[in-house]
């Protein structure tokens, strides 16, 4: 078939208008190959996580210390259900304690698997282990005595707050052990730090929540220092048993 002149400018045209269809393709096909030659990444959206760890680009949860401190009163222990409110905010923590803390993260796959079958007061636990359920004492810190007691003049209503919500916080959750150079005290209880995962252990919380004071009991050491930093800031924000300065005697 012959084509004349108006139908050779017809197809020249088309062919044409096809080639700058193609041009914009090509543009994007060699831009993604030269990301992809240089080892570079595509800017990733907030909250994205990375594919080859899972983890979340952003920075760990974190409470605000300045925000509400938390009040403990003098005259009389705070209710269950008060108890239960403060508790589940322990779990997001005031500091990164992982760049504050000696050694940083635990490795969890190298302590003792244990739950806690109930709690005693606010340093003391009863934890479940393969052998049966045993009294447990958190190293380095030290809890105001609850109405659990024995001596009845000792007990006080802070206490027994601090008691209870250490109660609600742990209650039958899994934990994780570790020993120091002592594993048990002269009344037969167990010894340890214990943490609720690689990021979180239960004594450096209790002491900067303002539930606990920092106590030395040699030879189990090993963070006290670390302890009395953590219950430094605790005082300074005026948390728990520091809420009132008047109102809590330190036994040390």
């Amino acid at each position: 078939m012959k084509l004349n002149n108006f139908d050779k400018r017809v197809l020249s045209a088309k062919q044409a208008g096809t080639s700058l269809a193609i041009i914009p393709l090509l543009i994007a096909l060699l831009f993604t190959s030269a990301v992809l030659t240089s080892g570079c990444r595509l800017p990733k959206k907030s909250g994205q996580t990375d594919g080859t760890l899972g983890h979340e680009l952003t920075a760990p949860a974190k409470r605000d210390p300045a925000g509400p401190p938390l009040v403990l009163p003098d005259g009389f222990p705070i209710g269950q259900e008060e108890a239960a409110a403060i508790a589940s905010s322990l779990d997001t923590p005031l500091e990164i304690y992982d760049a504050l803390r000696p050694g940083g993260a635990a490795d969890t796959k190298r302590l003792e698997k244990a739950v806690i079958d109930r709690v005693v007061d606010g340093d003391t636990l009863v934890v479940l282990r393969d052998n049966g359920t045993e009294k447990l004492r958190l190293i380095g810190v030290n809890a105001p005595e609850s109405y659990a007691h024995h001596d009845k003049t000792a007990r006080t209503h802070r206490g027994e707050s601090v008691s209870r919500i250490v109660n609600q916080w742990l209650n039958k959750r899994t934990v994780y052990l570790q020993f120091e150079k002592t594993k048990t005290d002269r009344y037969g209880r167990l010894l340890a730090y214990v943490w609720l995962d690689a990021h979180t252990m239960i004594n450096e919380v209790l002491v900067r929540e303002g539930l606990a004071e920092e106590r030395r009991y040699e030879p189990t050491t090993q963070f006290n220092d670390y302890f009395a930093k953590l219950e430094k800031r605790a005082r300074q924000d005026m948390r728990g048993i520091w809420s009132d300065p008047s109102g809590y005697r330190s036994t040390k």
